[in-house]
């Protein structure tokens, strides 16, 4: 065997290594794990197209993981946050619904509140 069919066959094996790895980290829906094998994966030339559905998946799931996190928090600031990110993502609507009406309900709640806050100060002033 001579270098350069050794060095081929390394080349081979490191892509096969790599496409097993995103493929269990998928299957494992193991987002570190994700992030290892695409890197693993670019390092050992596995095409483009592998690779880019790989980050897709991976970003998707940070955006749903964002917006799961900022819905249960209840902050407005991370809902909007998290709605850019799912919309890069390129994740369906039917998926922000829910997070759109949330952000409406607390920024009208925070309307409200700002103005009874407002109408306390102006009581206050007056006496």
């Amino acid at each position: 065997i001579d270098k350069s069919e050794l060095e081929g066959a390394s080349k081979l094996l490191a892509q096969l290594e790599a496409t097993d790895l995103v493929t269990e980290s998928l299957r494992e829906e193991d987002m570190g794990m994700l992030r290892t094998a695409i890197v693993r994966a670019k390092s050992a030339g596995i095409d483009r197209d592998s690779i880019e559905q790989a980050e897709i998946i991976l970003k998707q799931t940070k955006a749903r993981e964002l917006l799961k996190s900022a819905t249960e928090l209840r902050r407005a600031d991370l809902l909007k946050l998290a709605l850019r990110e799912v919309k890069a993502a390129q994740l369906p609507d039917s998926e922000l619904a829910a997070a759109r009406e949330l952000l409406q309900e607390l920024q009208a709640s925070r309307g409200r509140q700002s103005h009874t806050q407002q109408q306390q100060q102006q009581q206050q002033q007056q006496q």
